[in-house]
């Protein structure tokens, strides 16, 4: 991941600076508040000291959504190697009538067991 990204992240991970908060009531009244939203990346909107929401400019916006995409990707890539890992001994892939054949004698060898369940659901 991109230096700079890592950085605009961490400054919105990292919490709010003093003067980094505007109320929902300076919002509608003024724009004095795109100032200093342009120094600091990000703000907080609180409304009765709550926080309502997260103002971002538009490259602390692109730079929180790249983070997100490259921890997905990260993330994808441990699943499948996971998956991969627990199927390494399963190398005996069937298809077509093989495979079916094989799933028919599954459910015929099991087809007492299957009649009981569903006989259960009916009592």
């Amino acid at each position: 991941m991109p230096n700079d990204m890592l950085q605009t992240v961490e400054k919105i991970r990292g919490g709010f600076q003093v003067d980094g908060y505007i109320s929902v009531t300076q919002l509608s009244r003024s724009t004095d508040w795109k100032k200093t939203l342009q120094k600091m990346d990000a703000m907080q909107v609180l409304d009765r000291n709550k926080t309502a929401g997260v103002l971002m400019t538009k490259d602390a916006y692109v730079g929180v959504m790249d983070y997100i995409d490259a921890l997905e990707k990260e993330l994808d890539a441990a699943q499948v190697s996971t998956i991969l890992a627990e199927r390494q001994h399963m190398d005996d892939w069937t298809e077509g009538d093989d495979l079916a054949g094989k799933a028919k004698d599954s459910l015929l060898k099991r087809s007492d067991y299957l009649q009981g369940l569903i006989n259960e659901d009916n009592e």
